[in-house]
């Protein structure tokens, strides 16, 4: 990972990078993502009912 030297133009583009460089790490967060978005509606489903 490089440091941040131009500010948000440098990290938009590193993690661009490190987002086709680690496809598994990226699917992994997403599929964690939608989990916990999962878990969240049905706790609010549950309440609300």
């Amino acid at each position: 990972m490089r440091l941040r030297i131009d500010g948000e133009s440098t990290s938009t583009s590193c993690s661009m990078e490190e987002m086709r460089a680690l496809p598994l790490n990226w699917m992994t967060l997403l599929m964690m993502l939608i989990g916990v978005l999962c878990e969240g509606f049905r706790s609010l489903r549950s309440r609300r009912l």
